[in-house]
């Protein structure tokens, strides 16, 4: 596989392909199977295609930061079950449908730092049983985030939530050590304040 005529940055190898900041709309389907890491961070990707990821089954750290991706669908995920980083902060997320992240028992990092979504389906994070950090940084639409979205997270050690304005009082009521026993730091507020749980 080549990259497309658009990729000037393009870098590729078995494992890695990267390709940022070059205006491409959309995973193309014939990237290597073989791949691990793929970059196409800074591009102009609107919607992520199950069937273009669903031959990437190696991938264990997909980074589409900053792209305009406004919804992920149910399934979308499904088949990169050895992802392990997903990286999908400043991009246009106003929807993430329950079973979006359905597969994904081994990612351990996800970013939807700046994103616009309003509210998370109540079970959208139980699938997510690895994940240690979550960053939902600047994502100012946000009207709740309540424990019962991460009942089944147990190996949760840090969230991010900075700059939501609408639920900090609403984190520092709840009783967290209790809802997540492992979780050892919070971060709330603008200037990485750090709230320690243990």
């Amino acid at each position: 596989m080549t990259a497309p005529p658009t990729c000037r940055s393009g870098c590729e190898n078995a494992s890695t392909f990267t390709c940022h900041s070059e205006q491409i709309e959309e995973v193309w389907v014939d990237l290597k199977p073989t791949l691990q890491s793929l970059d196409l961070s800074g591009n102009r990707i609107v919607a992520i295609d199950a069937a273009a990821l669903g031959a990437l089954s190696m991938l264990t750290h997909l980074n589409l930061n900053r792209n305009y991706i406004g919804k992920l669908m149910t399934g979308v995920f499904s088949n990169q079950t050895r992802l392990v980083k997903l990286e999908l902060a400043y991009n246009q997320l106003t929807l993430v449908e329950e079973g979006a992240f359905a597969g994904l028992v081994n990612l351990q990092y996800l970013d939807l730092g700046k994103s616009a979504v309003v509210e998370y389906p109540t079970r959208v994070f139980q699938p997510l049983v690895s994940l240690t950090l979550l960053d939902l940084s600047f994502n100012a639409n946000l009207l709740s985030l309540t424990p019962t979205l991460f009942l089944t997270n147990t190996n949760l050690d840090i969230v991010i939530v900075e700059a939501l304005p609408r639920v900090v009082s609403d984190l520092l009521s709840y009783n967290w050590s209790a809802v997540w026993p492992n979780i050892r730091r919070l971060y709330v507020g603008l200037f990485h304040n750090c709230l320690e749980l243990s």
